[in-house]
């Protein structure tokens, strides 16, 4: 073994063991009800992203890699690939799971609960239908934003560099 296997290994665990306390610390803490409750607002909440095209943006992406290396068995990694895609789709669930965890590390169940009641409240429906547009709305402006505060800092450099006697 080389040196720098050594190394790798030893950072390897390192990297393992300053991780296994957080790993532990949430495992322990979310409960049965908490995981519930969770998943619950998980179903409930606006989508944060467009998760259900991942496996399908994956097979394509797989078909497209195994055609570049073999492009005369399109049709048959076609197939193969859009198989072994249907016999994944159980495994959502994981993502799932995934989202519920997310949720409940950072709210109690009594939180969730009220997230819960929230979202099945009137304005939470509202809120659940307008959330993407708001959602989009803000990209747009947050680019906007970006777009004229560059264009004016850029400016205000040149000004600021021939100010100083720099030419541009």
């Amino acid at each position: 073994m080389s040196s720098l296997d050594r190394i790798a290994r030893v950072a390897a665990l390192l990297a393992a063991v300053a991780a296994w306390p957080v790993l532990w610390a949430t495992a322990q803490e979310i409960t049965a009800s908490e995981l519930a409750a969770a998943r619950s607002v998980a179903r409930s909440a606006p989508q944060l992203g467009d998760f259900n095209n991942i496996l399908p943006r994956l097979a394509t992406t797989t078909k497209d890699r195994l055609i570049r290396v073999r492009p005369e068995l399109f049709q048959q990694i076609g197939s193969a690939v859009d198989t072994m895609a249907l016999e994944l789709a159980p495994r959502r669930t994981e993502l799932d799971t995934d989202f519920a965890r997310a949720w409940a590390r950072h709210f109690t169940e009594e939180e969730l609960v009220a997230i819960n009641g929230f979202f099945g409240s009137e304005v939470g429906m509202k809120y659940k239908e307008t959330a993407p547009i708001v959602g989009r709305e803000l990209i747009q402006a947050s680019g906007n934003w970006t777009n004229r505060v560059g264009d004016e800092l850029y400016e205000k450099s040149i000004a600021e560099l021939r100010r100083q006697g720099f030419d541009f």
